[in-house]
């Protein structure tokens, strides 16, 4: 009876220890063994009514743990899907470093370079955004980051990341970078998220001088087409006799910005005001010239976008508002405008055109209390 109690036990023993091997591991699983061993030598005291000694105590313990460890020797392996189990894990653990090795190579082909902040300070910048901001570790701290700024754009671009912080939305900020012992424009568009409660700031950056970098905003005023360009597609418009809107505006004090703060200041204030402009009026038909320095052209053969032109002049509105700021610099933009109407086609395009050049000259006369004079040309 006693050795039928003794296999019993055994038989049990191992049956527990397969069990708690899948569910809980080798190193646990020996715990657990071991403290079965002890329990089932105080049953066998108890029962036999015969001690065993410290000694014999140890090396059954050993025994038992020695036979464990060796899952050979062990009736009952691992279920199916332990090694199921395992495997997804592998697959897992494959796919997430494919994924990680697919967005390196994104982040290295971005035409702008991308930098993360966490909530320390610690940032990380790509091999872009080392190459645009002058930079030699691809690891920095924000304090390093802001020492080359311009020091009256700091607290600009300090506030523009702080009025987002939390909200998860977009900022977009310009400020001048030191690189290469000079200072050079840099646009900023970024957003914070919240990670596990803590902010984190994800930062696009790009270049601001077109003859570097062509995907600037500067692209706008620097590859506009010039007069002879403006005189033929107006001629064109005006040879088709359907109704029209020729636009003529000067950016009147763009020469004053630049003596004040530099031209490089004066040339982003004007690509952001056509760039604006362009996307209101005209992104389908691209039919805006620079005549000449300060002075452009805008040809509107939908009416409905000419109307919604007027009524924005007349109404001073949100859309016509022309305060801008480059880092520490803010600055209105004062343009003024010239409008012609042309409905009748008898006459020369070039009638337009002089018809177009008086209504500007009108509207920059001191007497002229509106930024716009809009007359009508029947031909």
């Amino acid at each position: 009876m006693l050795l039928i109690g003794s296999v019993f036990s055994v038989w049990a023993l191992l049956l527990l220890m397969g069990w708690w091997r899948w569910r809980k591991g080798m190193m646990q699983t020996l715990y657990f063994v071991l403290i079965l061993t002890g329990a089932l030598l105080q049953w066998f005291e108890v029962v036999t009514q015969s001690y065993v000694s410290l000694e014999r105590y140890v090396w059954i313990s050993f025994a038992v743990g020695v036979f464990f460890l060796d899952p050979r020797k062990l009736f009952l392996k691992s279920p199916k899907s332990y090694q199921a189990l395992k495997d997804a894990h592998a697959a897992l653990t494959a796919e997430a470093e494919n994924l990680r090795q697919r967005f390196i190579a994104t982040l290295n082909v971005l035409p702008e370079g991308l930098a993360y902040k966490n909530h320390k300070g610690e940032c990380f910048g790509t091999e872009r955004y080392l190459q645009t901001l002058g930079l030699d570790d691809h690891q920095f701290s924000e304090d390093s980051f802001l020492e080359k700024m311009f020091p009256d754009d700091i607290k600009v671009y300090e506030s523009a990341i702080k009025k987002v912080k939390g909200s998860d939305k977009l900022y977009r900020t310009k400020y001048r970078y030191l690189v290469e012992d000079r200072y050079v424009w840099i646009e900023e568009m970024g957003q914070v998220v919240m990670i596990e409660r803590k902010p984190l700031t994800v930062a696009l950056i790009r270049h601001l001088d077109t003859k570097k970098h062509p995907r600037s905003s500067l692209d706008v005023l620097n590859h506009l087409p010039l007069e002879d360009a403006y005189d033929k597609v107006l001629s064109q418009v005006h040879g088709a006799a359907q109704p029209y809107d020729l636009v003529l505006f000067e950016l009147h004090n763009i020469p004053h910005i630049n003596d004040r703060y530099g031209r490089d200041v004066g040339d982003l204030m004007m690509a952001e005001f056509l760039e604006k402009i362009r996307y209101q009026f005209i992104k389908e038909s691209q039919r805006v010239f620079r005549v000449k320095g300060i002075t452009f052209a805008l040809i509107l053969t939908d009416q409905r976008k000419a109307d919604i032109l007027k009524k924005a002049l007349k109404e001073n509105s949100a859309m016509m508002q022309t305060e801008m700021q480059f880092g520490a610099v803010k600055e209105r933009l004062i343009p003024y405008f010239g409008l012609v109407s042309v409905s009748g086609f008898s006459g020369s395009f070039m009638d337009v055109k002089e018809t177009a050049s008086k209504a500007l000259a009108m509207a920059l006369e001191e007497h002229t209390h509106e930024n716009y004079v809009h007359l009508t040309w029947k031909g």
